[in-house]
Parts: C-alpha cells; sequence; structure tokens
C-alpha cells in the first residue's frame, strides 16, 4: 500500500491478504478507518500510520518497525483494535491511543487507559492537574491537604464509601490499565493520549469486598475497561463474574451524577 496523495478514510475497508510481507508507506500517514490483517505472513510499516475505526487480526502481523500506529479519537470516532487472533498479533515498538471527550461543566469523569507501562505523566500533559508531586499546582487547595483532581478508588478504606477516593502518589505513578480513576476536567473539549504496549490475552480485575461496617458502603471497585476496543457488558461468553451486583454505576460528567445500568 503506498499513499502518493492524502489517504483519510471514513469508512471502507483495506484487507491485506497473501502468503508474502507486504508494506505501507506513503509521503503523508495514511489514515484508514478499517484495516484488517487476513495474511500469512506480516504486514510492515514503513511510514506512520492513523486508524479511525477498527483493526483487526484475523491472521498474520502487523510489525511496526518502530513507526507510531495511531488510534485517533475525535468528535466523531475513536479507532481501537478489535480483535486479535491466535497466532497473530501486533509488533515492533508501540501504539499511541487517543481518547477524545467532549465538553462538559467542569465535572469528574471515570478514565482509564489500556496502555501497559504508561505513567500519570502521560495525562500531565494533557489535563490540568493538581494536588501531587509533579502535577501543574501540587499544593492546589493547601499545602498541607492539597485537592487531587486524580484519584484512585480503595476499596478497603473504612467508613462511607466516599472516604475510598485517595490520590495518586505522583506524576511517576504508573496507570494499571485494570483500574478506573476520577478524574476532574476543565470544562474544554479534551484529548488525552498515551503511548505504550497494549492490554491482551486473559486478565483478572482482582475485585475485592472488606467485610464489617455498612454493608452498603461495602465491595465498591472502580475498574477500568483494560483493552484498546469496546467490551460488551451483557455478554455471557468471554469472561467470568462471579459474586458481582448485577447494577453498574457510571458517572455522568453531564448531569453530574452517577447513571446505573442493571442486567
Amino acid at each position: 500500500f503506498i499513499n502518493k496523495g492524502n489517504f483519510s478514510a471514513t469508512n471502507g475497508r483495506v484487507d491485506f491478504r497473501g502468503n508474502k510481507s507486504q508494506f505501507i508507506k506513503g509521503e503523508s500517514a495514511p489514515v484508514f478507518y478499517e484495516l484488517r490483517m487476513n495474511t500469512n505472513d506480516t504486514v510492515h510499516l514503513i511510514s506512520p500510520i492513523d486508524v479511525r475505526g477498527f483493526i483487526t487480526l484475523t491472521s498474520g502481523y502487523l510489525n511496526l518497525d518502530g513507526k507510531q500506529l495511531t488510534l485517533v479519537s475525535d468528535a466523531e470516532y475513536t479507532g481501537m483494535i478489535t480483535k486479535v487472533n491466535t497466532g497473530s498479533g501486533i509488533v515492533g515498538e508501540t501504539i499511541q491511543m487517543q481518547r477524545y471527550f467532549p465538553a462538559a461543566s467542569g465535572s469528574w469523569r471515570m478514565v482509564c487507559s489500556p496502555v501497559v507501562g504508561a505513567t500519570f505523566e502521560q495525562w500531565n500533559d494533557d489535563i490540568p492537574t493538581t494536588g501531587f508531586p509533579g502535577s501543574d499546582y501540587p499544593n492546589y487547595g493547601g499545602a498541607a491537604n492539597p485537592w487531587s483532581n486524580i484519584r484512585k478508588y480503595v476499596e478497603s478504606v473504612a467508613g462511607n464509601m466516599n472516604l475510598g477516593f485517595e490520590s495518586i502518589a505522583s506524576v511517576d505513578e504508573t496507570i494499571d490499565p485494570k483500574k478506573g480513576y476520577f478524574t476532574y476536567f476543565a470544562p474544554a473539549p479534551t484529548l488525552l493520549d498515551v503511548e505504550g504496549d497494549f492490554s491482551k490475552g486473559n486478565l483478572n480485575l482482582n475485585v475485592g469486598f472488606t467485610s464489617g461496617g455498612n454493608s452498603a458502603d461495602r465491595g465498591w471497585n472502580l475498574v477500568a475497561n483494560p483493552y484498546p476496543c469496546t467490551i460488551n457488558w451483557t455478554q455471557s461468553s468471554g469472561w467470568s463474574k462471579s459474586r458481582i451486583s448485577n447494577t453498574i454505576y457510571a458517572y455522568d460528567p453531564i448531569n453530574g451524577q452517577y447513571s446505573t445500568y442493571v442486567n
């Protein structure tokens, strides 16, 4: 595939098939909507590429060869890696995954990252940060008790469930792909981007339940979607959910309250 002009797809699919090595290159980075590997060999990147729809690896490998693969996110599209069959994969350096958040009144959002090994320094250059070492305003709210705008949830904390929200330690803390983070955003549209290898294979989210106290305050876990694609909570196969409530909660930044889903 050779891009000699401006290739920017908003629909459609490009399939790579065959039994020999193939290449993607161009004078500028081509923007694919859907990209599928269905080969018995490897597709190599000679230049960077962007994907605003789906990457599917039915068979064969996509070798980045040190070039940038960007999963683009904006107001209309969000790129994702949807399926990686056994005997196929993406190799050769890292991906960049973007996530676009539309404008809302300054509010909390539940945020996560499917990238392995990234630190909060990668969020720090995309959003204003407060209340922890290395943030833009580490003493915001007062040096004795600074107000952190990125918080994780600790299920074992006693008392009211809201006491379980605790600040991250610093920008050098690693983002856990299996955990969600309560993050306060400014009102403007925001684009987060994180670079690194991505989560794949079977994962255990390690949810917990600490007995004692008011049962309504126990057993809350802020978990992430650890993969670079959407997942279906109601799907009966592909994962195991034991001793989990049928009701899940997600914070709605537009209305400033939790939304619920019962299955």
